[in-house]
C-alpha cells in the first residue's frame, strides 16, 4: 500500500512534531483532516472579515449571534482539539510525553538490572528528548523514541 503524499501545509506539520519527537506516520490522516480544518476555518474568516466582522444578526425574536461567528468558534475549538491530540500545544505535548514515560521507565529500569552503574531518565527540553544519564559517568546517551 502507497502512502498518501502530504501537501506543503501537511508536510510543515510533519516536521513539527518530528522536532517535538511525537511524529508517527499513523497520525498522517489526522494531520489531513487538522489541516483540512485550518483551510475551512480561513475561508470563513476571510468572509467574515468581508462582512466587516458582523457578529450579530437582527431576526423576528431580537438580535442574535451571527451564524458566521458561531461556525468559527466551532471550528476554533476542533482545530484546538486536533492541535492538542497531534501534541501541537504544551498541554497536548505534556499528555504524549507522559504517555511514552512509563515505557522509558521500564526501558531504563530493564538496563539498569543488566548494569553495574545506575541510569535515571531526564528530559531535556533543550534538545527535546528523554535523555539515559549515568551515575558514575558524564557521559549522555539519548533514548530513541519509542
Amino acid at each position: 500500500m502507497e502512502e498518501e503524499k502530504l501537501t506543503a501545509h501537511e508536510m510543515e506539520v510533519k516536521q513539527k512534531m518530528e522536532r517535538l519527537g511525537i511524529y508517527k506516520p499513523e497520525f498522517n490522516a489526522t494531520i489531513k483532516r487538522y489541516v483540512e480544518l485550518q483551510k475551512e476555518y480561513k475561508k470563513i474568516y476571510a468572509k467574515y472579515k468581508k462582512s466587516g466582522y458582523e457578529c450579530e444578526v437582527q431576526t423576528n425574536q431580537g438580535t442574535k449571534k451571527a451564524p458566521i461567528v458561531a461556525t468559527l468558534e466551532s471550528l476554533r475549538k476542533d482545530i484546538l482539539t486536533m492541535e492538542e491530540s497531534l501534541g501541537l500545544t504544551p498541554r497536548g505535548l505534556l499528555k504524549l510525553k507522559e504517555k511514552k514515560l512509563p515505557l522509558l521507565q521500564k526501558q531504563v529500569a530493564n538496563l539498569n538490572s543488566s548494569l553495574t552503574r545506575t541510569l535515571t531518565l531526564e528530559w531535556d527540553s533543550s534538545v527535546s528528548a528523554w535523555l539515559f544519564r549515568a551515575s558514575s559517568q558524564t557521559t549522555t546517551q539519548t533514548c530513541s523514541q519509542a
